[in-house]
């Protein structure tokens, strides 16, 4: 399908609150991901549809979103998921929160790494918890930055924690974790029983021949002691409809973050559901981008 990334709607109305209007009209918002192309047509079409039917009621996420998601998985990266351990989230940010509420203590809080997406440091605040922080080295090589795990506080934060906040790829970093760190990194947490949460929403967004890997893909136990975090809206610019996945493999752990996510009374509207459908079923629009590079 082809993609026009010339046309730039203006969003400057008046009358809706976003990032173009937040500001004075001399300020460049560039603090946040959100991109100013349209939406693929097809998620287009579809809203439209749902639009055009004209009853816009309580709906939920189907067993028919569900096994898009997971044949997604599969597709991209040959991952075997249940349909059963998808759990539908309003997005990364709220996902992440409930797995704090539902994991963390008081006594045992949460791991970052350091320079991170500023949501992952809210956290504390939010769920009233510890942060305990495993900044990344950072070395200059000629004018390029480049940053590494550091294993030696690695291992001796994660031995302070209850949960783990991954972000894989790295945002603001832009690292795309190999297998081997991500295993390591991996190892260490179950070691220590620490759970991963994995916020991997940048997973689909890879420049030149870089290779992403599922963190729950790497083995079974890992895949028992992981909560990943997905969602179309950076992919596909949809961020507005709030709608992501906790993919969660072990029962007990996905029944625990279930019961918090109902306690809370978060809930999908209707367009999200649709429209990340819509976008999980078919890699084209992925594929167009990619063409476009």
């Amino acid at each position: 399908m082809a993609y026009n990334f010339d046309r730039v709607p203006n969003r400057r109305n008046p009358n809706v609150l976003n990032k173009w209007t937040w500001y004075p009209k001399d300020v460049l918002p560039m603090w946040v991901a959100d991109m100013d192309f349209p939406a693929p047509q097809p998620i287009l079409d579809a809203l439209h549809k749902v639009v055009d039917h004209g009853v816009l009621g309580y709906e939920w996420p189907s067993l028919a979103l569900q096994e898009t998601v997971a044949a997604r998985m599969d597709c991209l990266y040959g991952w075997k998921v249940e349909p059963e351990s998808v759990v539908t989230v309003t997005g990364i940010v709220s996902g992440f929160n409930v797995a704090a509420r539902a994991f963390s203590s008081p006594k045992k809080g949460y791991l970052v790494q350091s320079p991170v997406y500023n949501e992952f440091h809210e956290v504390k605040n939010n769920v009233r918890i510890p942060q305990f922080d495993a900044p990344l080295a950072k070395s200059v090589q000629g004018n390029i930055l480049h940053y590494e795990i550091d294993w030696d506080i690695f291992r001796k934060q994660a031995g302070k924690a209850g949960m783990f906040l991954l972000c894989s790829p790295h945002n603001p970093l832009g690292i795309v974790f190999s297998r081997r760190d991500l295993l390591r990194m991996a190892e260490i947490c179950v070691e220590n029983s620490v759970l991963i949460v994995s916020d991997e929403i940048h997973s689909e967004l890879l420049l030149d021949d870089n290779q992403f890997t599922p963190l729950a893909k790497l083995s079974s136990e890992i895949a028992r002691n992981s909560i990943i975090l997905i969602a179309p809206s950076k992919t596909f610019n949809v961020p507005g409809l709030h709608c992501g996945f906790a993919i969660i493999r072990d029962k007990k752990l996905r029944d625990r973050y279930v019961r918090v996510m109902e306690h809370l009374r978060l809930h999908v509207a209707s367009l999200g559901l649709h429209a990340a459908h819509v976008a999980f079923s078919g890699p084209e629009c992925l594929d167009t981008a990619q063409e476009e590079r």
